[in-house]
């Protein structure tokens, strides 16, 4: 059943983070075993006691915080962010991880059609800024900015999720702090909302408006005002990456200033745009390349882990899965700099003190 649990998960947390070395352990594994729960390294055990409701999780980052995914039973996750204390989020999955910029997300619900909210993490755990009906927007290309997070929201329903009045805000992720909100301005009902890329000043984004109606908007970093607008009758190319599910634009590319698009016009061949972020000008060229692939085959989550989430893209710092044995688990050991493992026995979790090796 664990590794049922996890399988379902996965797919939900590969976008999360990098390593960090501000808590690591990586010879310390926690075992479970006849209603025993031990945390043991290559020089012994350094601790154990009687825990009969254990629940094995997954270091998805270690911080500042640290944050640990579980399932329960009844397939919900809690994400655990760990610093002195480990505070619970229950029903929530990190976006990203990329201190300070620190972000989790509700689990997307089948049966609530509006963009699910985001909350921003400081280093103890807490919450600095927090938005309903909305969603974290990564850049499809380049890194993400590690001093500020994008956020679209907005009240829409089961096909157009953010109406007819999205706004793009930028929050410091440090602090939180709002350094401004702005008004997307769409033509029509919204369905998605794109994040291309951000460099220098300006970023570039992209309103989906129906199956095959785009618009590009250029807008400025610092303030967020919108400059340039560009209508795509057709789509922009993407592929399924599979198993997942997710996708990823296809032959897309960023440098300097310059981000280029391949995009499917609506009638004619496909073409690549390429947009000057700078200047705010659009050459639109016909597409030489080889048709692109409608599907790529890459698993992401190798059970002994050497999965990239982005961006940027490090392994992740563990193998995804539990090893089981019947009723008994293993796990790689979320230990604190202060030498405390995280334990969680059902609903709640504690940091217990190891004995020296």
């Amino acid at each position: 059943m664990a590794r049922l649990l996890w399988l379902l998960l996965c797919p939900a947390i590969v976008a999360a983070c990098p390593r960090s070395s501000a808590t690591s352990q990586a010879d310390c594994e926690i075992v479970y075993a006849g209603g025993v729960l031990s945390v043991v390294s290559e020089s012994g055990v350094l601790w154990h006691e009687p825990v009969p409701d254990a629940r094995p999780y997954r270091v998805v980052a270690l911080g500042p915080p640290a944050l640990a995914t579980t399932c329960g039973p009844d397939l919900m996750p809690t994400t655990w962010a760990v610093s002195d204390t480990a505070t619970a989020y229950p029903g929530m999955l990190p976006a990203l991880c990329l201190p300070p910029l620190v972000a989790i997300s509700p689990l997307p619900n089948l049966d609530d059609p509006y963009a699910p909210g985001v909350m921003l993490l400081g280093p103890t755990g807490s919450v600095l800024w927090r938005a309903e009906a909305a969603e974290l927007l990564l850049p499809q290309t380049g890194e993400a900015d590690r001093s500020t997070a994008f956020v679209v929201s907005g009240q829409g329903d089961a096909v157009f999720t953010f109406g007819t009045e999205p706004r793009l805000t930028a929050v410091e992720a440090s602090s939180g702090h709002v350094l401004w909100q702005t008004a997307l301005a769409p033509r029509s009902p919204v369905a998605g909302v794109v994040l291309w890329g951000a460099e220098g000043a300006h970023g570039l984004l992209s309103l989906q408006y129906d199956y095959e109606l785009f618009e590009f908007v250029r807008f400025d970093l610092r303030r967020g005002s919108l400059g340039e607008r560009w209508q795509l009758v057709g789509q922009p190319a993407f592929s399924l990456v599979y198993p997942g599910p997710s996708d990823e634009p296809s032959r897309t590319s960023f440098a300097g200033s310059k981000l280029s698009v391949l995009v499917f016009p609506q009638t004619g061949p496909r073409e690549t745009w390429a947009f000057d972020l700078a200047s705010g000008e659009l050459a639109r060229s016909p597409d030489q390349g080889a048709p692109p692939a409608s599907r790529r085959e890459d698993n992401p989550l190798p059970e002994e882990g050497s999965a990239t989430p982005g961006p940027p893209a490090p392994p992740f710092p563990q193998r995804l899965l539990p090893t089981e044995s019947g009723t008994a688990w293993r796990i790689p050991a979320l230990i604190t700099a202060d030498g405390r493992a995280l334990v969680v026995e059902g609903e709640t979790a504690r940091l217990v003190k190891l004995a020296a090796p």
